[in-house]
């Protein structure tokens, strides 16, 4: 799930179990230790969510 902020120009991540936080963290390149994600500088599901959750489910 994403929430995009656009005024702060990024976007928090929530997921539902740990497969979901597996492929987020892998999508994004980062490891998550918290209960949000929150990805400065990305704004656009289109263009920068989407295809790096793809790539990332299609890799594992």
């Amino acid at each position: 799930f994403s929430i995009t902020d656009t005024k702060h120009k990024r976007a928090n991540m929530l997921w539902a179990d740990d497969a979901d936080k597996k492929v987020l963290s892998k999508a994004f390149d980062v490891k998550i230790d918290n209960d949000m994600l929150v990805l400065d500088g990305v704004t656009s599901r289109k263009r920068q969510i989407g295809p790096a959750i793809q790539q990332a489910i299609e890799s594992l």
